[in-house]
């Protein structure tokens, strides 16, 4: 009996899991693919869908700024100023997406950490608390 229940176990689980992989496969098939990533959804989008997530985006990203200005917490002039570095940041990572993808991991971390003293740097020269644009991009991408 006890030799029964060492395989009885086992063999229930494996079908349990196997159910529960049967489910998850037969839910892509219905829908002829699984829920996809921000990144694979933007891969399968034409050109003109990928243009029109960017105005959008971009029309977010100026309401937010708006509502800083108005609420006193950044001035026209520095939510101008923020506009334009961001457009000036946009335009240098496309001319080094072929460099990026060349390097390692630690010279993708020594870029990142080089670009937020940047960053950080030209916040300071503006003006513009660090915290106050941080907590903005944190609504822009929902909190997360």
């Amino acid at each position: 009996m006890k030799l029964n229940k060492r395989f009885i176990l086992p063999v229930a689980a494996l079908a349990i899991l196997s159910g529960g992989a049967m489910v998850s496969i037969s839910t892509v098939s219905a829908h002829g693919r699984g829920e996809q990533s921000g990144l694979h959804r933007q891969a399968n989008l034409t050109e003109a869908e990928k243009a029109q997530m960017k105005a959008e985006r971009e029309t977010k990203n100026e309401a937010r700024l708006q509502a800083l200005v108005d609420e006193g917490k950044l001035t026209q002039a520095q939510k101008d100023a923020l506009i334009a570095k961001h457009n000036e940041m946009r335009a240098e990572r496309e001319v080094s997406k072929e460099e990026f993808k060349n390097m390692s991991n630690e010279e993708h971390k020594t870029l990142r950490e080089t670009k937020r003293a940047e960053r950080d740097a030209w916040l300071k020269e503006q003006g513009i608390d660090p915290t106050i644009i941080q907590a903005h991009a944190k609504g822009q991408r929902g909190g997360r």
